[in-house]
């Protein structure tokens, strides 16, 4: 397990769906994480950026940023897939959000201002 420096444990090299989606609600409840202001996703897959989309959907507060870091990756926004197709089906089942797109940190990244509708 790696620590970043706000001692919240970090599960990068675990790449199980299984077990990252049982690391996330075990973190998240020890932590007692209840709302994000910012997320970071950084998935090359639709499976695992929609599982962490459904996670994060619960605890979005109004004005949370989102930063998909792979949305253009191998045109895959192009393609409809990715990043890209999670996040709008994401939108698509969450009506009471809204997403703008703000400046990104990258060119093949994509970030969104999200607000409640």
């Amino acid at each position: 397990m790696l620590q970043n420096h706000c001692d919240i444990p970090v599960y990068g090299h675990d790449y199980s769906p299984i077990n990252n989606e049982i690391n996330l609600f075990r973190t998240a409840k020890k932590l007692g994480i209840k709302n994000i202001g910012i997320v970071f996703i950084d998935c090359d897959t639709y499976s695992s950026s929609n599982a962490v989309l459904d996670f994060i959907g619960p605890l979005i507060s109004d004005g949370t940023i989102i930063c998909l870091d792979d949305w253009k990756l191998n045109n895959l926004d192009i393609k409809g897939m990715g990043e890209y197709k999670a996040f709008n089906e994401f939108l698509e089942r969450n009506k009471h959000l809204s997403a703008k797109e703000i400046k990104s940190y990258n060119r093949k990244s994509r970030s969104f201002f999200v607000r409640f509708d």
